[in-house]
């Protein structure tokens, strides 16, 4: 899946107010480093590093975060991967 069709699919989610983390890896090796998923909390899931290993563990930070109203960094694989969950929820009313 290319760039594009997954900012645009985050870009829709945000203006429709609905919470969705972008994932991304920031340390690791060089052919993830960049590597995305796009985990919304209600909808499909998108992107490349939802391929991986720890497709699974991705998913639940990503939930855990959401709940939380948190953005952070997680590692995985003994700590040789590191990943930024960049959530957006909407705004309290």
């Amino acid at each position: 899946m290319s760039e594009t069709p997954l900012f645009s699919t985050f870009k829709s989610y945000i203006e429709q107010e609905q919470s969705v983390t972008l994932a991304t890896v920031v340390r690791g090796p060089d052919a993830l480093l960049g590597a995305k998923a796009l985990i919304p909390a209600n909808g499909p899931l998108l992107g490349p590093l939802l391929d991986t290993l720890w497709r699974d563990k991705l998913i639940r930070d990503a939930q855990l975060l959401m709940r939380e109203h948190s953005s952070a960094t997680r590692r995985y694989e003994d700590d040789s991967i590191e990943v930024f969950f960049d959530v957006n929820r909407p705004p309290s009313r």
